[in-house]
């Protein structure tokens, strides 16, 4: 447990130490306040829209995140590339925000047996893929606001960096969803098997 909150702690803190070192390398060339307020707006036009689309998806019904859905496909060779990416050394150290709405936490399976519980656990994991992976698309997609605003050299030095950080960050959440799915996907249809096989003697 104490490891998997350092390995959390460590995750924020790649993110504020990295947010410093863009906004510091930024003010050393321009220091003045218009050049704080351009590097504060595209910090907000990448993160406000999450977290407002985050409390969105956290309002859906819960069936629309139907896992067998064609969109929550996991692929064959997906689990094969996150295991080159080493996911299982990291997998534990991203944060999983436990659910505002019905209280569900992700972050353990606690009743691998009970496919009531998995089937939820597995709607909750593609409700924060959809969250992240639109949050991961806006990363970029937000250079149609902020370059109406910001003068082409913070464009380069400003919005990219924390554009890519964002993105970096979102693909990492993604990822674990995806590559748990399939795990929770075989428990829950053996756990139909056997629920249909004592249903049936």
């Amino acid at each position: 447990m104490k490891k998997r909150i350092f390995g959390i702690n460590i995750y924020w803190a790649f993110i504020i130490v990295s947010i410093l070192l863009i906004f510091g390398f930024n003010l050393i060339g321009s220091f003045k306040f218009l050049t704080l307020a351009y590097l504060t707006f595209p910090l907000a036009i990448i993160v406000i829209p999450s977290i407002l689309l985050a409390i969105i998806i956290e309002l859906l019904p819960l069936p629309l995140f139907n896992p067998e859905k064609r969109i929550f496909k996991v692929f064959g060779f997906e689990k094969t590339l996150y295991e080159k990416l080493g996911i299982k050394k990291w997998k534990e150290n991203i944060p999983t925000i436990k659910s505002k709405r019905t209280g569900f936490d992700k972050t353990e399976i606690l009743s691998p047996r009970d496919p009531n519980y998995l089937l939820n656990f597995l709607q909750e994991n593609c409700k924060a893929e959809v969250g992240h992976n639109i949050s991961f698309i806006w990363s970029f997609l937000s250079i149609t606001i902020v370059h109406i605003v910001l003068p082409d050299n913070l464009i380069l030095f400003a919005w990219l960096p924390v554009a890519i950080i964002s993105a970096y960050m979102h693909f990492l959440c993604s990822s674990v969803q995806r590559y748990m799915r399939p795990r929770l996907l075989n428990l829950l249809i053996i756990c139909k098997r056997k629920e249909d096989f004592v249903e049936g003697d």
